[in-house]
């Protein structure tokens, strides 16, 4: 009886639907990614976490910075797992100044960064190897802030720069 139920919750799930496999046929590109995202749109399956994340991730991959924008911004309230999800593709795909970017429009819309927020942007800034944009973003007050805030709750131990000293 276990296996079966198991069985059902794993072919119902998002990552087992028809629209998935759509996405994954597509692959990373443009044209194809469009066109399943009309038909997600079309059928209601646009709203599904899983699947706009894989849309988000293969658009980048297919070096659609712009689509891979609009899809995040089509979302009427992103929250910060998406936009994690686009700052990793957009990072992964050679794009380390749209993450910043993307970085700077999720403080803008009142979105607080997770933990994992800050090894994309810190190392979209080592990318981009411009230290004034790089200080620009450590120097954040609300970088700071944020980053003083997981700091608090897992400090580093063994002696290392203790980033309370940072904020002012």
């Amino acid at each position: 009886m276990e296996a079966k139920q198991l069985e059902q919750e794993i072919t119902e799930s998002p990552l087992h639907s028809p629209a998935y496999q759509a996405l994954l046929r597509a692959g990373p590109r443009l044209r194809p990614l469009e066109q399943v995202h009309a038909h997600l749109v079309v059928s209601g399956s646009h709203r599904s976490r899983a699947l706009l994340t894989k849309l988000l991730t293969l658009a980048c991959i297919a070096g659609s910075i712009v689509y891979a924008r609009r899809l995040l911004f089509s979302v009427p309230s992103p929250d910060s797992f998406l936009f994690n999800s686009l700052f990793k593709a957009s990072l992964t795909s050679g794009f380390p100044l749209d993450t910043v970017s993307f970085y700077h429009r999720m403080l803008r819309s009142g979105i607080w960064p997770s933990t994992y927020t800050f090894t994309s942007v810190i190392k979209a800034c080592a990318d981009l190897s411009t230290l004034k944009l790089g200080r620009s973003n450590w120097t954040s007050r609300s970088f700071l802030s944020s980053f003083r805030y997981i700091y608090e709750r897992h400090p580093y131990q063994d002696g290392g720069l203790d980033i309370r000293k940072l904020i002012v």
